[in-house]
């Protein structure tokens, strides 16, 4: 899942974090420059020279981006190429480009979102108390593509005091997503549940799995009328290293949080019984039937049926919550 960048380069890290400055480095080819002006002119389609030792690189993760309501979720990088996660500000200036002309479309400060884990730090005296570290913290703001073609993002970061500007980031926006668009009515997929006879096993990958969220099928939960949060994700075999984090440190403890006010539904992308036995990653109909090529997924759909919100990726439990208070959950 990813679009072109801004100045990547590969580096040793851990877990979530390694896997997107890996698949970033394969963007390099055809990306925008960066600029030593904020200003939006000059030439967006300059093959890239990376310079050694650049303090902050940037690279925007979206998988593909379609006219209308869009996350735009962004990763940064510092010089040893290790993920920023406490930048002080992340700015975005956003620009329509033609032949040879860019247009600012608009301005704003871009979130962090973080997945972090937790553990416990045992002092010497035997006190505990718990680490919560940032795994993967991508920077995301909500925006309105208002048309389709070549797109340039522009970021400024603040990072330990220093401000740099003029990271570009140049994107194409194709006019209809595969995806549901956020106002459409969701999919009333009817995927396998455990009234159907299934054992836990071959509805869930996660561990431990949560029973609960394969009691429904989406056309079920839809009918309570209450806002539904669906998340296509695969713990054991995800392609992206997304998936366990999401639904186990996102999705499953607001589901508890939320039980009673929210409907939550969980889907396996790929069909379980031939990717243990054949070793083939073949999607289930629900995949098809919502338009998906990349997993994770989450999705809120509001109490009439349509879609609130959708994340690829990363998100975190304070971005999922925004929505559903909004939602009234």
């Amino acid at each position: 899942m990813i679009a072109n960048t801004a100045g990547l380069r590969a580096s040793p890290m851990r877990g979530l974090a390694g896997s997107l400055v890996a698949v970033a480095v394969l963007a390099l080819a055809a990306c925008g420059s960066p600029s030593d002006s904020p200003s939006g002119g000059g030439d967006w389609s300059r093959p890239i020279e990376f310079r050694q030792g650049q303090p902050v690189t940037a690279t925007l993760v979206n998988s593909r981006l379609a006219v209308g309501s869009s996350r735009l979720i962004f990763g940064l990088f510092g010089a040893d190429g290790s993920m920023i996660h406490g930048a002080a500000s992340a700015h975005l200036r956003l620009y329509t480009l033609d032949d040879d002309s860019s247009t600012l479309a608009l301005e704003g400060e871009l979130r962090p979102s973080s997945l972090v884990e937790e553990f416990d730090h045992v002092h010497e005296d035997g006190s505990i108390h718990v680490h919560r570290d940032p795994i993967v913290t991508l920077w995301r703001e909500t925006v309105d593509l208002t048309r389709a073609g070549w797109w340039g993002a522009e970021l400024a970061v603040t990072v330990d005091g220093e401000r740099q500007e003029g990271l570009r980031i140049r994107f194409f926006v194709v006019e209809e997503a595969s995806e549901p668009a956020v106002g459409d009515p969701a999919p009333r997929t009817r995927q396998p549940v455990l009234a159907d006879g299934r054992d836990i096993a071959s509805l869930s990958t996660a561990q431990p799995p949560n029973p609960e969220m394969h009691e429904r099928t989406v056309a079920e939960a839809l009918e309570l009328g209450r806002p539904v949060v669906v998340a296509f994700a695969t713990p054991a075999f995800c392609r992206t290293r997304y998936c366990g984090p999401v639904l186990e440190q996102v999705v499953t403890p607001l589901a508890e949080r939320y039980a009673g006010r929210v409907e939550f539904v969980h889907i396996e992308p790929y069909d379980l019984e031939r990717l243990r036995s054949e070793s083939v990653f073949a999607t289930v109909p629900a995949m098809e039937e919502w338009g998906l090529g990349t997993e994770p997924w989450v999705f809120v759909v509001d109490a009439g049926g349509r879609i609130a919100a959708k994340f690829e990726g990363v998100l975190s439990q304070e971005e999922l919550e925004e929505v559903l208070d909004r939602l009234g959950a």
